[in-house]
């Protein structure tokens, strides 16, 4: 019985000009999945342990598929869609390289040449992202809000009572621990507009959705940078600063 459905197969006359063996194709297609072997190379040479990851689209949110590449710089993906997909390379010392792929038959093979990490060039172009994101949300209204849940007031107060004590006074901020933590507060509405028109004159905000805390004469955002207190004009007291 196999043997007699192997030769029907074989002998499969072509529909509308398609071949037997053309339609085979489009049925594995239409069907099946793709297999993508990576080769990560760094000037020239294999890489191995880089982090490779598949999504669906250039915003990485979804990871279809993710793998470590071998001894010989490769990562194999067995289960792929046909089409577009989108690469994202990791590896501690080398910038993160991002790729377009198309697949379009079987088996697919891709290479990927990674860079050394320049902290300079990744300064720079982390700072022209800022500025891009930055144009496009002062090109629309700002509707500013902070959030803070209620509950969260003392445990964010309790979380920086350890802010330059010594320099408290200079800073607008209660000089003793007990006095910072009791003067921490979430803002009022007029406030919170207040304090991020003000930041982002001076600092540049990009979402209206700010995370904030007053305290004493000042304004905590913890999670700005690395932490940033401010005065009321937005002039940053203290704060180790980056371009999110």
């Amino acid at each position: 019985m196999l043997a007699s459905v192997a030769a029907c197969t074989a002998i499969t006359p072509a529909v509308n000009g398609t071949s037997a063996a053309q339609s085979a194709e489009i049925t594995t297609k239409g069907n099946s999945v793709a297999t993508l072997t990576v080769s990560i190379r760094a000037q020239g040479q294999p890489l191995a342990g880089s982090r490779v990851e598949v999504s669906p689209d250039s915003s990485y949110a979804t990871i279809l598929e993710s793998s470590w590449t071998d001894t010989l710089g490769l990562a194999t993906f067995n289960a792929l869609p046909f089409g577009e997909i989108f690469l994202r390379v990791r590896r501690i010392g080398y910038d993160v390289q991002r790729r377009v792929v198309s697949i379009a038959a079987r088996n697919t093979h891709f290479v990927v040449e990674m860079k050394p990490y320049d902290p300079e060039a990744w300064r720079r172009e982390a700072g022209r992202i800022f500025q891009e994101q930055l144009k496009a949300a002062r090109a629309r209204p700002r509707h500013w809000y902070c959030t803070v849940p209620p509950d969260s007031v003392h445990a964010a107060a309790l979380a920086a009572v350890g802010l330059r004590e010594g320099m408290r006074p200079y800073l607008g901020l209660p000089p003793d621990s007990a006095s910072f933590v009791n003067s921490f507060r979430a803002l009022q509405p007029e406030e919170c507009r207040g304090i991020a028109r003000a930041m982002d004159r001076s600092y540049g905000l990009i979402d209206d959705t700010l995370y904030v805390f007053r305290v004493g004469k000042a304004f905590w955002f913890p999670r700005l940078g690395y932490g940033i207190l401010a005065d009321s004009t937005g002039r940053i007291l203290m704060g180790f600063v980056v371009p999110d």
